[in-house]
């Protein structure tokens, strides 16, 4: 009648197509190594992007204030009847001039050119 059929052995977990608990650990470390590398790329990328998006600004204002107090104060050099008055000093002069005092850092000189050939010639505050 069919009982006298002896069952086959069972291979199920022995087969090489499947992985052992070691090999599915060190799959795991490795991605995860992997998305923690791109993690700190994408980091560093944003600090480089930051430090120089910072910089050039800070470069464009400085440029930016070099202009308007050549073109501003200048006048006031060439005819020496002109007075400024403390308002003046303190509001606008004092801080332009203290902010061209700061060290530029090493690598990226100023460029004095582009502000004394702007193409407009100085006016006299107040007048």
């Amino acid at each position: 009648m069919g009982f006298d059929h002896k069952p086959g052995v069972r291979l199920g977990g022995n087969t090489k197509k499947e992985k052992t608990r070691e090999e599915l650990l060190e799959v795991v470390r490795a991605e995860r190594a992997a998305r923690n590398d791109v993690r700190r790329k994408a980091t560093a990328a944003v600090v480089i992007q930051r430090f120089w998006r910072g910089w050039m600004a800070r470069a464009a204002l400085r440029r930016q204030n070099l202009q308007t107090l050549l073109q501003t104060y200048a006048p006031f050099v060439a005819q020496q009847e002109q007075y400024l008055t403390s308002e003046q000093v303190v509001a606008d002069l004092l801080p332009r001039a203290l902010m061209l005092l700061l060290p530029q850092a090493p690598g990226m000189p100023m460029d004095l050119t582009a502000t004394r050939h702007a193409g407009s010639t100085p006016t006299a505050a107040g007048t």
